[in-house]
């Protein structure tokens, strides 16, 4: 897991962190704003961009975090990849970038289950 703690510091910013992605592997990125006490923006967003800057996928408000992004990305080739955090109403504050590989559920043991 790699986590990242930065600021917005005006309205129109965007802040980039390239990341190195295993092609073919599941990610979950998470920014943490005022919604999950990660910091003090009130509605981040997140975009995940290839090397050329085309956008990959897109997160504003998550289910699961409130107005705090949450996105789940599989990347398609290994290489290096762009994380970009704004803020969606344009706020300023500080945030927590989270990411790491999403982890499948464990196996179950079915072999002491009464049938």
């Amino acid at each position: 897991m790699a986590s990242f703690v930065d600021s917005i510091s005006t309205s129109d910013e965007v802040d980039f962190f390239p990341v190195e992605f295993i092609g073919q592997v599941d990610y979950t990125i998470s920014v943490l704003g005022a919604s999950n006490a990660g910091g003090t923006l009130a509605d981040p967003m997140v975009g995940i961009f290839d090397s050329a800057g085309n956008l990959l996928a897109y997160q504003d408000d998550s289910w699961a975090l409130g107005y705090d992004p949450m996105v789940q990305f599989t990347a398609p080739t290994s290489g290096t990849y762009y994380i970009g955090v704004a803020d969606a109403i344009g706020s300023t504050g500080t945030y927590t970038l989270v990411y790491d590989q999403t982890l499948p559920p464990s196996p179950v043991d079915t072999s002491t289950f009464l049938v």
